[in-house]
Order: structure tokens, then sequence, then C-alpha cells
């Protein structure tokens, strides 16, 4: 089938092995059906940008190649950005999303991926094997939106009682 409407943007994408972007079928590249915009890609050691593409490229302005200068958060076990991370001007149509995945303000000159850095204190930290799955404890309100949604209850019910 042929790929349509598909935008791939503001992604921060990086590795050591194989390429960040892999087309399976190079012989069906639809590259030109998919829009790129925004994305810092940063391959390490052996890795590549893409590989199998016959149509597949990226322009400038479609795909960043610059380091990221991400740091190992060893509590939570994930890469973040840091003060040193480049920062790009939020793709037009995106100004609504006002936050990044940890909770924190995303200005308009922001980090590419879901994080932004910010010296903000975190409001969403990352759910873990021992939050979600068969041996997670029964009645913890942990996910983002369980959070989201009790927030949004508490709005509602404020305004009914006002």
């Amino acid at each position: 089938k042929d790929l349509k409407d598909i935008t791939i943007m503001n992604n921060l994408i990086t590795s050591s092995k194989n390429s960040l972007v892999t087309i399976m079928e190079p012989a069906n590249d639809q590259g030109d059906n998919i829009s790129w915009s925004n994305n810092l890609m940063y391959p390490t050691e052996g890795a590549s940008i893409i590989e199998g593409a016959t149509t597949t490229s990226f322009s400038t302005t479609e795909s960043i190649e610059e380091d990221p200068f991400l740091s190992f958060d060893e509590d939570l076990g994930i890469w973040r950005t840091t003060s040193s991370s480049p920062k790009y001007n939020k793709v037009i149509g995106f100004d609504e999303i006002v936050q990044d995945i940890d909770g924190q303000t995303r200005p308009s000159l922001s980090n590419p991926g879901a994080d932004h850095f910010s010296s903000e204190s975190v409001r969403f930290r990352p759910l873990t094997t021992e939050d979600v799955g068969p041996n997670a404890p029964e009645g913890v309100t942990t996910s983002v939106i369980e959070l989201i949604t009790s927030h949004i209850l508490l709005i509602l019910i404020q305004q009914k009682t006002c």
C-alpha cells in the first residue's frame, strides 16, 4: 500500500548501532510520501543516518546532524538533554505543545525530542516495570494519564461547585 499523510517532526534520534532510519523494502521506498521536519539525527560510532534508501533523503530543514549533548540520568535510567543541547524553533502549528514529557515548560525555542532541558521540577516521572504490567501494585495512581484525568476531574468539580 502507498503511504499517505505521514509527518515525522521534532524528534531526537541517536544510536551507535545500525542506521537511524531503515527503508525495509528498498524497491518500495516511498520517501516522497513522507514529510520530515526539524529532526535532530546523530549517528555515533558505526551507525548511519539512513540505509536502504532509493528515493528517501534529508535536507537540512528535515534533518540536522548535530551532537545533542545528552547525559545519562543514573537514577531513572534514561538519557536527558543538557544545558549544552541544541535548541530549535518549534515547527509552525505546534504552539499548543507547551510542556515536555516531564511536565516542564516547553518554550518556542526548545530542544528537539520529548525532553526540553529545564531546571523546573519534574512533574511526571518515567514509568518503570514496577509501575505497570502484571506485577504492578494495584490501586496506586502512577501513570501520566491517570494524573491528567484526575486533574481534569478536579477542575470539572471545582467549576461545578463555583
